[in-house]
Order: C-alpha cells, then structure tokens, then sequence
C-alpha cells in the first residue's frame, strides 16, 4: 500500500526534506498513522536482530501485557513462539495491527456514553414564561428545541455571564447543536465553581464533550476528577477511564 511505502521511505530517512515534514506534520495529526510507524520501526528492529531468543521473549511481552484487552482466543498466540522467527513476525504483525484498528477514536467513546441531561427545572407553560426568558429558555430545553433556548441563554449571558445554571444549560445545547467548542467553554465554567449544584453534571459532560474533539487527555483529566470521590459518575468515570 502507498502508505506503508511512504513510512518505509520516511524511517529508512529516504524522504526529501520537505516530504519529510509533511509527513511528520501528517502524524501529528493522526494518532493511527503514528502508532502504524512505530509498529514497523520495531518489526523492522525485530528482523535484525541477532538474538532469536531475545526477540521471541519481547514478543511474549507484547502479548502478556495486553491480554486484559484482547479476546481469549488470542493467548493461544503464546504457540507462535514455538514458531519460525518469519512466522511469528507475520503474527505479530495481525495482532498489533488489529490492536490499532480496533482502538476507539473519542468521537466513539461520546457515542457510547452520551445520552441528553435529564433537565430538573419545574417550569409552567410557554404562555406563562413570556416574560421570564431564563425559564423559557430551560423548558425549550426539555423540550428539545435547542437552537432556541441556546439563543435565548446567549441573549441572557451578555448581561448575567455568572449565572452558572444558564451557563450549563447553554453548554447542553451546544452539545445538542454540535458547538462543542462553546460547550466546552461554558461547561468549565461551571464544572470549576465548586457552589454550583451543576458542578458535577458539567464536569461529566465536559469531559465528554472533549471525547467528542478528539481531546482524549483532557477528558482524561476530568475524568479522574470524578472518579477520586463517590458520585453519581464515579463509576462511569473509572470505567471509562479503562477503556482510554
């Protein structure tokens, strides 16, 4: 394949200089392709070296330290050590590239744990709300009309940018509306001002929402935030800490 034919040329330092920057540019930007060069930089290691048995002991670590995420017929590869170095490379290879393929993006993981706040304001009819915008802004809301309650909470926020309650419902439209970027900044606000009865909901949601940029770290951080101390999201948090 053309890619394996440029991470060849790029490792054996074959590239001109600016085909070289821009494939490192390219990695940068995509963690699979990273993770494809460092797979072939250490077979291309695995088939010089001298010592079979050093190799085949590398292997064995390789395949022991990721059992927990790979399914059980897979231990039955400890037999390729028994094998001829060429047949074992040739296994080593499927398993480490089915480990790459197989890895979730965060876009994966949001989809996955994502599912809409349960929104906990008692509010009367639209007709009765005319004049209180913030309300009617949060029964939109629950009633699933994003677009509207999200310019209605922009609207309020120029003047009051400190109500953290309009703050985290604007952050779960935005979700909504695929803003993320806007979801992020409000849902921070909220998640760090330990007095907001939010807090925790938009630490959760933050977290996602970075999932959902791609932003694996930062969800990490957030993530561990909510795992430290028993909550309604500890347990999803530790679990979905496993999984990153």
């Amino acid at each position: 394949m053309e890619h394996i034919r440029k991470i060849e040329l790029y490792l054996k330092g074959e590239m001109s200089e600016e085909e070289r920057i821009d494939f490192v540019n390219l990695m940068s930007d995509d963690e699979k392709l990273r993770k494809e060069v460092d797979l072939i930089k250490e077979i291309n290691e695995a088939i010089v070296e001298q010592d079979v048995q050093k190799y085949r002991q590398t292997v064995r670590e390789v395949i022991e330290a990721n059992l927990e995420t790979v399914p059980k017929w897979v231990s039955l590869g400890r037999i390729f050590l028994k094998l001829p170095v060429a047949a074992a490379i040739l296994l080593l290879i499927g398993f480490s590239m089915w480990q790459i393929f197989m890895t979730k993006s965060g876009p994966d993981y949001f989809n996955e744990m994502y599912s809409p706040y349960q929104a906990d304001i008692t509010t009367r009819s639209i007709d009765d709300l005319q004049k209180n915008k913030i309300e009617l802004s949060y029964l939109l809301y629950q009633e699933e009309n994003y677009e509207a309650s999200y310019e209605l909470l922009n609207n309020y926020l120029e003047k009051h940018p400190k109500d953290n309650t309009a703050q985290f419902y604007l952050g779960m439209d935005a979700i909504e509306l695929k803003k993320y970027n806007v979801a992020i900044q409000a849902l921070g606000k909220v998640a760090n001002d330990s007095l907001s009865l939010y807090s925790l909901h938009a630490r959760w949601y933050l977290a996602l929402s970075y999932l959902e940029t791609n932003n694996k770290e930062k969800a990490r951080e957030n993530l561990k935030l909510l795992s430290s101390s028993e909550n309604l999201y500890s347990r999803k948090s530790i679990k979905l800490l496993k999984k990153l």
